[in-house]
This record gives structure tokens, sequence and C-alpha cells, in this order.
């Protein structure tokens, strides 16, 4: 299957790269599947591509690129819900914002996305730790 894509042109969908999302991204309720895609010489940001909707993606960074600090600890609930019993199955983002006019990076770190990498399965959780930023500055 192929996948026509604002950002990326086509790309090959192979069904074990799809990550299927639980409950969707809030705000983004048709956002159900999407491919996690490696931005070329940087290991830490990823985009996550949408598969519904080729016109949709979003940048995304491993938090402790920037955080060393940054911890979180999800309810059983989250874990649950995209199958994770395993910590070591967990891969972590965060959703990345620009601000074109300041040229400024910013993450959130109350809401991340957690996929479960044996299952295919994510969810961004909200949590509850209201000292976590919305948009913490990238350095």
């Amino acid at each position: 299957m192929e996948l026509q894509t604002s950002r990326f042109g086509v790309l090959s969908l192979d069904d074990h790269r799809v990550v299927d999302f639980v409950g969707g991204i809030p705000g983004f309720p048709s956002f159900m599947r999407a491919l996690l895609i490696e931005v070329d010489d940087n290991p830490d940001y990823y985009w996550l591509q949408s598969i519904d909707d080729g016109d949709l993606a979003f940048l995304t960074v491993v938090p402790w690129s920037f955080f060393d600090d940054y911890e979180l600890v999800l309810n059983d609930d989250d874990q649950e819900a995209i199958g994770l019993d395993d910590a070591g199955d967990a891969f972590i983002c965060c959703l990345v914002s620009v601000d074109r006019e300041a040229d400024a990076f910013t993450a959130n770190l109350r809401a991340p996305i957690v996929v479960n990498v044996a299952a295919n399965r994510a969810r961004q959780v909200i949590l509850p730790d209201e000292r976590l930023p919305l948009q913490a500055p990238l350095a």
C-alpha cells in the first residue's frame, strides 16, 4: 500500500510499521494510525505522519535529548490501553510546536506520546504533574 503525503511524497506502507493510536490525539480525533519517521541525521527528532490524512504530520522530539531530568509515570489505564507490560517496549516522544515569528521550538512535556513498540499501539497521555510545561523551550 502507498500513501501520498504533502511532506514526504509517496510513502510505501509496511503494516508492521503502522502505529495504531488509542483514542486519537486530542484535537485530532481522526488521527488513528501513523508512521514514525526518523529525521535524517538527527536521532532526537521523529515525524509522526498520519496514515489517514497525508497532509497531517507532527514533529516530535525524544524528551531526554533536551531535558535530562524528565520523568513520567504512566497510570494503569494508559498502560493497559496500549498493552504496555514492559517499560523496555515504550518509546516516548513529545509534540513540537514552532513559533515562526520568534524562531523558537517548544516541546509539550505534559502530554507525551507513548508508543508500545512491541504492539505498535500508542496514546497521547496527559500527565497530572502541572509543573510539566506545555511549551518547554528547546535549546
